[in-house]
């Protein structure tokens, strides 16, 4: 041990590396279910919190009435009453809040019991927990735990209106006259106060006050209904109702059994208690979808995760075996002298055993922050607008902890386990090993990876491409992984062929160094193979996964907008009278009504925040082709064609022409109409037919032969699950011609200012001055919003985080392993560097020498790596991800050629730092130490 721990402080450069590799491999794994758990609760508590208060969003209610168990005492209710609220719930901790509400049967109320004419209507009574605290009272206060002659009761502001009830006021409760008696039975009710439902958005919980029953009855409380109404009558309880409302953020995936299996007992144990009562919701249905949504996204963020964790792994096993080689001389000394192999291993697995301790440590402090990054985490390399998570630790992420703690350690004692075939000869037979090929390549392990991969990808992109969510698919990653290694093996494969080639043109120049550097490479490839693999298979990775995330990113941006038809819209209710026009120097003017948008532009001048507006009206329709034999069902899409280029949303691929192009058309052509592409192919039609177009306005339809100017493949807010075809129509055409206003969607784009200000626009003053110019809506449709909600979707936000948090640890262990494995190569170059000095190589044609070293591995792997992430993009990623059916508009693919410009001037620089370094170094060692410590 003492051996061990005086090693590992002598290597601490090695340790280092390895307990940060190591680490990461924890912090990916563990951080994965971190976050799905954290983050699909979130999910799950902004849902409950979201919820209609008419519903039971997360919990459970129990119900009884009489006509399942004829109606009850107080008393009988009283065990399932102590069972579900009164103390200690078989709910635990995870209750938020509990409420018990009774009601009993309708009773006759009288204003004076000695007079027969004092009827005044009929009411029941009604109790619920925490009455007091839940309403607000509008007059008096509300009543009092006593019962002595007279009952305190509030009423609802509806039933005092409807009775005429009064605070202070007096009543008598008549019950139904029992047979054989001459007295009905009653009791005094003084009104204590009048209540009303809160104002403000209603909870779950005060789903009571909002009932009929209880608006219409005698609210007492608890205690008076438990005493006092017991003139009327034992049994006068006919409806009851329990609500157990649980915290939602209480609730982990190791709970869910427990409570799945505890609602089973509960119900039986409530049916014991009061028979007839039934459980009517839980949450079940909550339960088991929240589970399934985190074993969903754990599942897919694992898969998708797999190729960083290989490289990681790769990172760590190219650590280990670079610690296990500098100690191949010890190793060798302690096996001359006699050491058995069995303590070596032993003190190699100490060592491991305290990387993989630290590592833990390490990892799971990091691992909290790759869930936290993730959560964060907008969209690819974009941090605003994400969530803080609540991260617990739950057995999953326990689980991944403990095994990937097995892996870590196992990987660091792997290497040790070859001293069992350890001998005298070992040493030099590694050496002389290692100035050949790798053993793969000799026995062509990777011709055949490389089959095997291209035999996958033919299969893959042969079929349809993914058209759901990322995580439904994780080929879209695995796939690009494949191809990059299966490049990277290419590339060391051809590498030395060409070099080769290479070394004989040098062999006519005079360049000393540049031909010894070109002849090592290609007589000892299984130096560059570790280098250049991680360069390629990372920098070819980290250019896809740019990529595809700008693609899906500016994907999501066109849906949204495609969706809305611009950056914002309105679709006024289509209240009050059409507007009626007349023509006025052949331009319509509104004469009458006021049901549709204003026509004038300016009018949206006076609109708060508004940079721009244009109207637009969609309309049933169908249109007879030529010759009067087709009938196509439409949907008649009428815009203005003055504001409509510079408001709404187009993209160059909607049509094979130019937006003004076609809004010229239907300018110049009265009457003209574009339509689809594959709508005119299918019928026939060709531009310049005429088609009638049947248009339903209101309960009349308009009769309007009409020339077809252009054609277009998408439009603006329409999508292919819409089973009428889009025809555009000038809407100042359209509007002289049925004589009143059809439109009723405004689209507009903020103002500028505003937008670069807070961010936040008021909805509420853009829809009162929209109002007031004669667009009345319900609510504004943002793009921005519908981004921002598919945005913060766990799935997505966990793919594009943990491509982030990928994107980010490969990058950099891939050059912190590209630094270390240069560095500790040129320690084993030193007595070659030596002998060099020795024979007369200058000291400017050493530099060369060892920067030409680098430089050959920086640029073939950064150009391999660039050539692969771009064609991967160009070429695969059009074929792994596809536009969803019936959605619009088509996926467009994208290269991210910032990021890849990022990935090759970060690897340049890297280069330039590592060649410094080592240079600097180099000056400084003398001939002698050159040949000791190579030696050594």
């Amino acid at each position: 041990a003492r051996l061990t721990l005086r090693r590992m402080r002598t290597a601490k450069g090695l340790l280092v590396a390895s307990v940060v590799a190591s680490a990461a491999v924890i912090a990916i794994w563990v951080g994965i279910p971190l976050y799905a758990e954290s983050a699909t609760a979130s999910l799950l508590t902004s849902q409950v919190d979201e919820a209609d208060s008419s519903t039971v969003p997360f919990g459970y209610l129990f119900s009884f009435n009489r006509l399942s168990g004829g109606n009850q005492s107080w008393g009988a209710l009283q065990p399932v009453n102590d069972y579900l609220v009164a103390g200690d719930t078989p709910f635990g901790s995870a209750v938020r809040a509990n409420r018990q509400y009774v009601e009993t049967v309708p009773f006759d109320l009288v204003a004076d019991a000695a007079s027969e004419g004092g009827l005044l209507g009929r009411a029941g009574f009604s109790s619920l927990t925490h009455v007091a605290e839940s309403v607000v009272l509008v007059a008096g206060a509300a009543p009092s735990d006593t019962s002595n002659d007279v009952i305190e009761a509030m009423v609802s502001e509806s039933i005092a209106s409807e009775l005429d009830l009064s605070v202070g006021q007096e009543l008598m409760v008549v019950g139904p006259q029992p047979a054989g008696v001459d007295v009905a039975p009653s009791v005094g009710v003084r009104i204590s106060g009048i209540w009303a439902v809160p104002a403000g958005d209603p909870l779950p919980e005060d789903r009571f006050l909002r009932s009929g029953p209880m608006r219409q009855s005698l609210v007492v409380t608890e205690a008076v209904f438990a005493t006092g109404l017991e003139p009327l009558g034992d049994a006068v309880v006919s409806n009851a109702q329990w609500l157990v409302l649980l915290d939602s953020s209480t609730v982990t995936t190791d709970t869910v059994d427990g409570l799945l299996a505890r609602t089973d007992d509960i119900n039986r144990a409530v049916d014991d208690r009061l028979g007839g009562t039934r459980l009517l919701i839980s949450p079940e249905r909550s339960l088991v979808g929240y589970q399934d949504e985190v074993a969903r996204v754990n599942n897919g963020l694992s898969a998708f995760s797999i190729p960083t964790l290989a490289l990681v792994l790769f990172v760590a096993g190219l650590v280990a075996a670079m610690s296990w080689s500098q100690r191949a001389a010890e190793t060798d000394l302690l096996r001359r002298r006699g050491v058995s192999a069995h303590l070596i291993v032993a003190s190699s697995a100490i060592e491991a055993f305290i990387i993989a301790g630290l590592a833990l440590l390490l990892g799971l402090g990091l691992a909290v922050v790759v869930a936290s990054v993730m959560a964060k985490t907008s969209t690819f390399l974009h941090f605003e607008g994400g969530v803080d998570l609540a991260t617990s630790a739950t057995s999953r992420a326990r689980r991944a902890a403990m095994g990937v703690v097995v892996l870590v350690a196992a990987l660091q004692l792997a290497p040790s386990l070859g001293v069992y075939r350890w001998s005298g000869r070992t040493l030099s037979r590694r050496d002389e090993t290692r100035l050949g090929a790798p053993w793969w390549q000799r026995v062509y392990l990777d011709v055949v990876v490389i089959a095997a991969v291209g035999f996958f990808g033919w299969f893959v992109l042969r079929s349809d491409a993914l058209q759901g969510d990322l995580l439904d698919d994780p080929v879209v990653i695995l796939l690009p992984a494949a191809l990059s290694v299966a490049a990277g093996l290419v590339v060391l494969r051809v590498l030395p062929l060409l070099l080769e080639r290479l070394g004989r043109v040098l062999e006519r120049t005079n360049s000393t160094s540049l031909l010894l550097v070109v002849r090592r490479a290609a007589r000892v490839p299984a130096t560059l193979a570790a280098p250049l693999m991680l360069l390629v298979v990372t920098g070819a990775l980290s250019v896809y996964t740019a990529s595809l995330a700008r693609t899906l990113d500016l994907q999501l941006l066109d849906q949204a907008y495609h969706q809305v038809g611009g950056a914002n819209s309105v679709v006024g209710d289509g209240g009050g009278e059409s507007s009626v026009f007349e023509l006025v120097n052949g331009r319509p003017r509104v004469v009458r009504g006021g049901g549709g948008p204003p026509i004038d532009p300016s009018s949206y001048a006076r609109v708060w925040g508004l940079d721009s507006a244009t109207r637009l009206a969609q309309l049933p329709a169908r249109a007879i082709g030529v010759g009067g034999t087709t009938t196509i069902p439409v949907e008649l899409t009428a815009i203005d064609t003055s504001t409509f280029a510079g408001t709404a949303f187009w993209r160059d691929d909607y049509a094979t022409q130019p937006l003004p192009t076609l809004l010229e058309r239907l300018n110049a052509t009265p009457d003209g109409v574009l339509m689809r592409r594959q709508a005119m192919r299918s019928n026939s039609l060709r531009v310049g037919d005429v088609v009638d177009v049947v248009v339903t306005v209101g309960d009349r339809g308009v009769d309007i032969p009409m020339v077809i100017v252009g054609t277009f493949d998408q439009f603006p807010t329409w999508a292919p699950s819409n089973e009428f075809t889009p025809v555009v129509v000038s809407l100042s055409d359209l509007e002289a011609r049925v004589g009143s206003s059809v439109a009723r969607r405004v689209i507009f784009s903020r103002d500028n200012a505003d937008a670069a200000g807070s961010g936040l626009t008021d909805d509420l003053q853009t829809r009162a001055d929209l109002n007031r110019v004669g667009v009345a809506s319900a609510r504004v449709e943002s793009a921005a919003e519908i981004v921002e909600r598919a945005q913060t979707r766990p799935e997505r936000q966990g793919v594009f985080g943990l491509l982030t948090v990928s994107f980010a640890l490969s990058s950099l262990l891939t050059l912190a392993a590209f630094v270390f494995y240069a560095a500790f190569g040129f320690t084993q170059q030193l007595t070659e560097v030596g002998m060099l000095r020795a024979v007369g190589l200058k000291l400017r044609s050493l530099f060369i020498l060892v920067g030409c070293d680098l430089l050959l591995v920086a640029l073939v792997g950064t150009g391999a790596a660039v050539l692969t992430g771009v064609g991967m993009a160009r070429i695969v990623l059009p074929r792994l991800v596809g536009t969803p059916s019936g959605t619009a508009p088509v996926l467009l693919q994208e290269t991210d050629w910032a990021a890849t410009t990022a990935i090759a001037v970060a690897l340049v620089l890297a280069f330039l730092l590592v060649t410094a370094l080592l240079l600097a170094g180099l000056r400084r060692i003398r001939l002698f130490e050159a040949i000791k410590l190579g030696a050594s």
